[in-house]
């Protein structure tokens, strides 16, 4: 049974079931859905996880991305996303958002020149300025002080 987060591949679970209808089936998507979250709950906290995920040693700067990068994937009623940093163990300036609200999507992707701490940082600043204004934009218009006017 596909263990996911909406439209985000998490893992597989694997199960021994006595039948196979709906019933079943629907309880495994059940007892799936649970060890999502559990799994979700505690991926950011746990070294663990990261030693099993992880491929090759981590840069600072790539540290401080992943833990404010969005999901890699979404799926909504009317809009789907996918993205992806490439690579994943060196990136520190560049950076993606979105979000969803109503019928607009508001996607924003940062490039802040440099795989270092700095650049990192500056791509984290533009991140947490996008999300900060979107509450406070009207629409899917940006403040002045965003949009640089």
């Amino acid at each position: 049974m596909p263990i996911t987060d909406g439209v985000e591949r998490l893992g597989v679970l694997r199960t021994v079931a006595d039948g196979d209808d709906d019933a079943t089936r629907d309880a495994l998507r059940a007892v799936a859905s649970v060890v999502a979250f559990s799994l979700l709950s505690k991926r950011d906290f746990k070294v663990s996880n990261a030693r099993l995920i992880r491929s090759a040693p981590m840069s600072v700067a790539a540290e401080m991305q992943w833990h404010l990068t969005p999901p890699s994937a979404f799926a909504g009623r009317r809009t789907t996303i996918a993205a992806v940093s490439e690579p994943a163990y060196e990136v520190g300036g560049d950076a993606f958002d979105y979000a969803v609200s109503d019928d607009v999507l508001h996607l924003s992707m940062f490039d802040a020149m440099g795989h270092d701490a700095r650049a990192g940082l500056t791509a984290d600043m533009a991140v947490a300025t996008c999300r900060n204004a979107r509450p406070e934009s009207a629409g899917d218009r940006l403040p002045r002080a965003v949009a640089g006017r």
